[in-house]
């Protein structure tokens, strides 16, 4: 098994493409590069990163260059992904498997990269990681969380051990000016996100909101209810007596 450098402050980690969303959202691209150099790297961006071909960020060939090219280059050390995407799989059969075996470095990332994690881990030995994303954790709204820093800075630059894993607080970020954050504890997002949900978007017929209250109120017949027919201790299809 290959196990790749560790990080250290000053070093270089490059960013190769996934799929176009930099190119839509290329604030949040920006705040994931500043993320990183904040954190005392050095960022390259591939040559693709922002391309668009259909659903992914260029087209295979591209997509594998800047793959290879991140490999090749000594000064980069770590290798992380701009967001997940689509078609990663369709990497593998063309990636020139004994460079990255003799340039072995940290390669970051997960959702449809997960494909080339396993696929680069079973033809190398490589030791790959599953883990954030340059927008998605990186780039997030207010910064990066604190604790994807500290679990970021103990797996891929602390030689020791990482510890046991400890479970964090929810927390989600709204509002587009970027500052808004709420904390939920895990019980009340289980208990009343669905609820809450559910009420808004049907509700029980005769209720404001209900599909029923809308149609009466614009002068339209609500539909006919549905016929009911009690089974209690009959067969619904012979009529007769169950035990």
């Amino acid at each position: 098994m290959i196990r790749p450098p560790l990080l250290s402050e000053g070093d270089t980690v490059g960013v190769v493409p996934a799929s176009p969303v930099p190119v839509l959202r290329p604030q949040r691209f920006q705040r994931g590069v500043s993320a990183l150099e904040n954190l005392g790297f050095r960022v390259l961006v591939g040559e693709n990163a922002r391309a668009i071909h259909g659903r992914t960020a260029g087209t295979i060939e591209q997509r594998i260059a800047d793959l290879h090219d991140m490999f090749a280059d000594e000064s980069v050390r770590a290798i992380v992904c701009s967001i997940g995407g689509y078609n990663s799989n369709g990497l593998l059969d063309r990636l020139d498997y004994g460079s990255m075996r003799s340039n072995p470095k940290i390669l970051l990332g997960y959702s449809d990269i997960t494909a080339l994690l396993l696929g680069i881990h079973a033809t190398t030995t490589l030791v790959t990681f599953h883990g954030p994303t340059l927008m998605v954790q990186f780039g997030e709204y207010g910064g990066l969380h604190p604790y994807t820093e500290r679990w970021f800075r103990k797996v891929l630059m602390d030689p020791g051990p990482p510890g046991s894993y400890t479970r964090p607080r929810h927390r989600y970020t709204s509002g587009s000016n970027g500052n808004a954050t709420r904390e939920v504890s895990s019980s009340r997002a289980r208990a009343g996100s669905p609820r809450s949900c559910r009420s808004r978007r049907r509700g029980p017929p005769g209720r404001p909101g209900s599909r029923r209250t809308r149609r009466a109120g614009s002068g339209r017949p609500p539909p006919p209810a549905p016929p009911r027919r009690c089974l209690r201790g009959r067969s619904a299809a012979a009529g007769t007596r169950t035990r």
